[in-house]
């Protein structure tokens, strides 16, 4: 079994200049990391190859989202091979910002897991209900029954869940 930490650093939709970006990264590339820890990066697209080339070596690269679309013509949406191509080893899905805001359902979360695994990503799926008095586990219960949909053990156990309540 696995012991290590993981550390996910999801800079959403910052920072606003690729100057600042660079800055970022460099200084987290020269930080020491304890050996029972695994950082992972997820900045914005428009960063992913500027960060890939100026991370350390331990540290992950992750793409904030998914398309559940292999190819064509989807105005806006990144594909896995664009992402493999760029050097992510991770992928976030079913963030509450992309299912809250943006109305992604339970089924295109499973569609986007589903097309992460398939191109050999490690998806970091993203639970959590949507208020403190909320029924957390009625909640987290049909966001992972759905989006393991059709898996198989040894694809699902690839995935890493992180719970995140929306408001924490």
């Amino acid at each position: 079994m696995n012991n290590k930490k993981i550390i996910i650093a999801n800079w959403k939709m910052n920072p606003y200049s690729s100057e600042e970006a660079l800055r970022l990264v460099k200084g987290i590339a020269a930080v020491q990391l304890p050996k029972n820890i695994e950082l992972i990066i997820a900045p914005p697209f428009v960063y992913l190859d500027l960060v890939k080339k100026n991370l350390a070596k331990d540290i992950k690269l992750a793409a904030q989202n998914i398309s559940w679309a292999e190819r064509g013509a989807y105005t806006g949406e990144i594909s896995a091979m664009m992402l493999k191509n760029i050097g992510c080893s991770h992928v976030i899905v079913g963030h509450s910002e992309r299912r809250y805001k943006m109305g992604e359902t339970d089924e295109i979360i499973n569609l986007k897991l589903k097309i992460a695994l398939k191109y050999g990503f490690i998806p970091v799926l993203a639970v959590g209900e949507k208020e403190q008095n909320d029924d957390i586990l009625k909640i987290l219960n049909v966001q992972i029954k759905s989006a393991f949909e059709g898996l198989e053990a040894p694809e699902a156990g690839r995935v890493i869940v992180a719970y995140e309540p929306v408001w924490a």
